[in-house]
Parts: structure tokens; sequence; C-alpha cells
């Protein structure tokens, strides 16, 4: 009897928990629906992120979604962003490694300061797709150009000096007590077993047994034949540049190492031959050969050019002042009649463009895209 009685009790209190149950859930319907504030909003207590809340909602399938919303918003619009944070991370992460491998290429300057010489350092050279030539005509500073190149950046390859000894023979120069005359005696091994040639006056034969395989940059004081048979020996193009002075400048720079007055009273074509100074480095064979570009540029003042050739070749590790070499006689331009005379000035001038081919292709080159693009320096 006793027992029957206790298992009606516990169905009672099984029917009664149901029922209360049913009636906190209508409650808690009808509070969450209602305008007045909830004293008890199970969604948004329970969950922690918005998949949370999502999940209660299901399983609330009476309780509204847009009625949540508004009372949940602080938490739920906390957690979708923290998640769009995350999202963004994961996204990024994998790009910004490939800016930091690649940010020589994708940065629009990405060159170090550049030294007080205006030239960039050997980290900062890019590879280049063919040679690069000096025509080392006489008398446009052709000696100081190759000599500065030598001594600055590596693979340069001339008959004024080679990187590989610039160093030691810049030193020997220096030790010797800086500017030198026109047969330039050094002192070194070469000097005294080639009379005329010293590590700073390569002659082309000891040039091709050295070879040309490693040079980024050629300066050859020789015949304009010679880069045909260098073009031959290389895989790669030739950027050949061609020094272009002021014509009558040059042309009077040439009398000057000659030790020749220029007569300006005198028949101009003859006094004009007299000048001419190994012209034949040049010749319009050059401009047909497949494997030679050629371009055009002011050679005087050298700095420019040097500062131009500086972005391209890489920087010697050690490397230290070029020492200046005389290979002309002090000139006094106040002594010279022609610029005093525009009459005889322009017909020279003429004279040199119309008759020798190498004054014409400066002519015609100068000013075009044929010319170097170099900057101004003070």
């Amino acid at each position: 009897m006793i027992n029957r009685r206790n298992n009606e009790n516990s169905e009672t209190k099984s029917f009664l928990n149901k029922t209360a149950s049913k009636n906190t859930n209508k409650a808690f319907i009808q509070q969450a629906s209602s305008t007045s504030p909830p004293t008890r909003i199970s969604a948004c207590n329970a969950s922690t992120t918005s998949d949370e809340f999502v999940n209660i909602a299901k399983k609330e399938r009476s309780l509204s979604l847009s009625t949540l919303l508004p009372r949940c918003s602080i938490p739920l619009l906390m957690s979708i962003f923290v998640n769009l944070i995350l999202c963004v991370r994961l996204f990024t992460l994998p790009l910004v490694s490939r800016i930091n491998n690649n940010a020589g290429m994708l940065s629009t300057d990405n060159r170090k300061p550049e030294n007080d010489t205006g030239i960039l350092s050997a980290d900062d050279r890019k590879p280049n797709s063919f040679v690069f030539g000096h025509l080392h005509m006489a008398k446009t500073a052709g000696t100081e150009i190759n000599g500065l190149l030598a001594s600055r950046f590596e693979s340069v390859c001339g008959n004024k000096g080679y990187s590989y000894d610039a160093y030691q023979f810049n030193k020997r120069e220096e030790i010797r007590g800086g500017n030198h005359t026109v047969r330039e005696r050094t002192g070194d091994l070469v000097n005294q077993f080639s009379r005329g040639h010293n590590r700073g006056k390569v002659p082309m034969g000891i040039m091709h047994e050295i070879g040309f395989e490693d040079c980024d940059y050629i300066s050859l004081e020789d015949s304009w034949k010679q880069w045909s048979e260098i073009s031959k020996t290389i895989e790669t193009n030739i950027e050949l540049h061609i020094p272009c002075r002021e014509p009558i400048n040059h042309l009077m720079s040439m009398c000057n190492n000659k030790h020749i007055k220029f007569n300006c009273t005198g028949n101009p074509d003859e006094e004009v031959g007299k000048c001419f100074n190994k012209l034949d480095r040049f010749n319009d064979a050059l401009t047909r050969d497949v494997k030679l570009h050629l371009k055009c540029f002011n050679p005087i003042p050298i700095d420019p050019y040097i500062q131009y050739m500086g972005d391209r070749l890489q920087r010697k590790r050690k490397e230290n002042r070029y020492i200046h070499r005389d290979t002309n006689r002090f000139r006094n331009k106040d002594k010279e009649c022609i610029w005093k005379m525009p009459e005889i000035k322009r017909k020279v001038r003429d004279i040199l463009v119309k008759n020798n081919r190498f004054f014409h292709f400066c002519d015609v080159c100068m000013g075009t895209e044929k010319e170097l693009l170099l900057r101004n320096t003070t």
C-alpha cells in the first residue's frame, strides 16, 4: 500500500515537472516577445559564439532569430568581428610572406641610398642581358673613364686597365706621386718586359689572351675591327657606347695632343687633316653588325657617365682612389684662334660632319633616342 502511494507520488511529481517546464518555456517565449526588458534570455546568456547562438535559436524553434538579434547585438557583433579578424590574418599571412620574399620585385624603388658619388652598391645591381662596350676615341676622356670604372667596379676590361689588378696599379701610381707623363712608367713587371706597356696600358694581344668571357664592360682604344672579333667570342650582344664631344673642341684637343697649332688663315681642309688622330677606331660597318647596338653620349664632363654605368655595374668589394694619368699637355683655349672667328668655326664644323664618318655619326645620333640619358651633376 505504501509502495503504491510512493509510485503515485512519483508519477505526480514527474507530471508536475513536465507541466512546469512547458509553462516556463511558454513564459520565456512570452517574455522574449514582450516589449519590456527580459529577466532571462537563455540564448544570449548561453551563447559565446555566433554558432552557439544559432544552435540555441534552432532548438527554441518557437523563438524567432529576428527577436533575439536586437537583444544580443553586442556579443554577436563582437564574435563576428573576432572571426573576421582571424580570417583576414589567415588570408594575408601567405601574401605578406610573398611580398617579403619578393620585395625587390614589388617595390617601386628598392635601391639603397646612394653614396657621395651617386653610385649604387653591388647589391643593387640588376643583371644585364648584354655586355657594355666603350669605343675609346682619342681625346674623349677615355683613359679616365676606363680607369675610374676599373677602380670602382667588377668585370671591367680595357686597354687602360682591368678591374682585377686596378687596386695595386693605382696604389703604385699613388706612391710615385700621382700624375704622370704620357709614357706612364709605373715600374710594374709588365712595363719591364714589354716596353711601352703596363697594367694600365694593356696591349690588344694580351687582352685577347685574357679573353672577354667574364667582362661586363669592355673599353678598347684600337681598330674598329676588334669589336667584330670580340662579338664572335661572347654569347651576348654588345651595347657599344660612342663618346661624342662637341666637334670643334674635340678637334682642338687633338691638335694640342699632336703639338699642332691650328692656322685659321690656312686651308681649312688641310688644317683639319693635320690634327686628325686615330679616327680609324670608328667605322660605319659597326652600325651594321647585328650583335652591336650603338649608343652615343657626351663624355665631358665624365661624372654623369660614371654614375650612369654605376647603376649597371657591380661595385668592387674593395676599391681605392683612382690616380689620374696625364695623356695630354696643358691646353690654353685663349690662344686658339678659331673661337674668335665664327665663320671659320662654322666651316670647320661642316668639314668635320660631312667628311668624317665618326663626326657624322655623332651629329646624327646626339639628341635622338640613341643618346644615353645621363643625369646632370653639379
